[in-house]
């Protein structure tokens, strides 16, 4: 599922990770192959919301600390 990595680099969930692909694979490979497939794409959703969580919580706790810094510097003692 993931060989369109090759062209299509982080982009290479628009391809192979759909409805169409899983009944493609259902109907060539069967069962088994299809909810393989279904895995796949959910741990990629599931991967992919975690990365985007944990870069806002960085971004947020980062521009928590800069105003801290900021506050402790401007009182100086």
């Amino acid at each position: 599922m993931d060989e369109p990595v090759k062209w299509l680099g982080r982009n290479h969930r628009t391809s192979r990770h759909d409805a169409l692909t899983i009944g493609y694979l259902y109907a060539t490979k069967g069962k088994e192959a299809a909810q393989a497939a279904i895995s796949h794409i959910v741990l990629d959703k599931t991967v992919s919301a975690a990365d985007k969580m944990a870069k806002k919580l960085i971004r947020s706790g980062m521009s928590s600390i800069l105003k801290q810094l900021k506050s402790v510097k401007s009182l100086r003692l």
